[in-house]
């Protein structure tokens, strides 16, 4: 199939080249674009950090303070997220199968197991689906958000991914979160492309959920919010 894939570009460029060995024809068009943040590392101690995407990862290795916390046990959200914090140099991985929700719920059997204690370091964006700090203190874990990148969505598609969907040599599109969704549909709509009988693939439902009802129609996602079982889906 020929797939319109939507993610930054890094983790488009790893999408594409698991597409490719599964036989299809990718074609990157990035809703989100992102940017890191010059902002300063809270002050610890720390004994523990929480991470729920790759694109934090580099603010680590910028200093000799940021670096100290490659020394702590992490808790990554998914397989692919763990893999990357292992190449930047975190020394204990654990991933968490899910979404950011599924790993606040793993959270104290994951600092009991580890014997951690608060608070606890969140490298994030700029702007978050979810507040894990209130969500924590609730459950009695401190925890302190580091916004470290932000995300800026996608003004137009290029000239070719438009002329694409609007001749329908796209057989799918993936979608990997409710806000790259909805840069998609925003910019379907304004450049008047039809999304009846478009094929898609996200990554939950909770983001099926968020789709129009255009997309519904032939929309899927897997049972678990993981990349290998999404791309399960569209194996040959």
């Amino acid at each position: 199939m020929h797939i319109l894939v939507t993610r930054p570009i890094h983790q488009a460029n790893a999408t594409a080249g698991a597409l490719k060995v599964l036989g299809h024809v990718p074609t990157i068009e990035p809703m989100l674009v992102v940017d890191r943040l010059a902002t300063a590392m809270p002050k610890g101690p720390f004994f523990g950090v929480i991470l729920t995407s790759a694109n934090a990862l580099p603010i680590l290795t910028d200093s000799a303070k940021a670096r100290k916390a490659l020394t702590l046990p992490v808790l990554t959200t998914g397989k692919a997220t763990a893999q990357a914090a292992r190449d930047a140099g975190f020394e204990s991985v654990t991933a968490h199968p899910g979404s950011a929700l599924d790993l606040v719920a793993h959270l104290p059997a994951w600092m009991e197991q580890n014997g951690l204690t608060s608070p606890l370091l969140y490298p994030c964006a700029e702007t978050t689906a979810h507040n894990l700090n209130e969500i924590l203190a609730e459950m009695g874990i401190s925890c302190l958000h580091w916004p470290v990148y932000r995300t800026d969505v996608a003004k137009d598609f290029s000239q070719t991914t438009k002329q694409g969907l609007q001749d329908g040599h796209f057989d799918a599109v993936l979608l990997y979160s409710r806000r790259t969704a909805h840069t998609f549909v925003q910019l379907m709509r304004n450049n008047n492309l039809a999304m009846e009988g478009l094929r898609t693939y996200v990554m939950s439902k909770d983001i099926y959920e968020a789709l129009p009802k255009e997309l519904q129609t032939h929309a899927h996602y897997p049972n678990r919010p993981a990349e290998a079982d999404l791309l399960h889906l569209i194996a040959p």
